[in-house]
């Protein structure tokens, strides 16, 4: 450190600041100052010197008031968040218990045949099972998102309600990403279907 100061004093301009007309005016005066006066002057530069380093310690002792109080603020909000997360998580945890075990017991399956079968299970006809898409989506370190588009055609709206609730219901990770209805003929529609699925990979 001490190195430093010398190398950064020794880069500062001192004859130029000597020469100025401002420095030379001052050196001036204060040579032609009695020297019953000079030691006034002396004093009056060490009262100046202690007041600036007065008001610098206030400036210092104001900052770190302020940032002791930005911390003690941030330190609030962050303990606020966590108690939120613990309250979501002791609110969610039967949910995520559930998830968690579905996840772990999670084989692999085929969604396009789980789903034929059931649809049967809840009444629709092969015949109306247009068409099922299995999409490879997204990975989740072991896991692997599949989307199923799945088209159904002349089934009534019992059915679709069923459908709708049993996905939630399964012992496999299903969640519905979107519906669409069509009305075909008197009390029955064309479904369009799209279901998640997690997979092990």
């Amino acid at each position: 450190m001490k190195k430093k100061i010398l190398e950064l004093l020794q880069k500062l301009p001192f004859e130029k600041i000597k020469e100025h007309p401002l420095v030379v005016k001052l050196t001036e005066s204060y040579r032609a100052i009695p020297p019953q006066r000079k030691k006034l002057v002396h004093i009056g530069g060490v009262c100046f010197g202690i007041f600036l380093i007065y008001l610098m310690i206030q400036g210092s002792v104001s900052y770190l008031n302020s940032l002791k109080q930005d911390i003690e603020f941030k330190r609030k909000e962050v303990v606020g968040l966590a108690q939120d997360y613990d309250q979501l998580m002791r609110q969610h945890k039967p949910f995520l218990d559930d998830l968690q075990k579905k996840i772990q017991s999670q084989e692999k399956w085929i969604p396009k045949e789980y789903f034929i079968e059931f649809l049967k299970r809840q009444g629709i006809d092969e015949k109306s099972i247009e068409s099922i898409e299995d999409t490879p989506n997204r990975t989740f370190e072991n896991l692997t998102e599949y989307v199923s588009k799945i088209s159904l055609n002349r089934v009534s709206l019992k059915q679709i309600s069923q459908v709708l609730s049993n996905v939630t219901k399964s012992e496999k990770t299903l969640s519905i990403q979107n519906v669409s209805m069509e009305k075909k003929g008197e009390n029955l529609l064309k479904v369009n279907l799209s279901i998640s699925s997690l997979m092990r990979k």
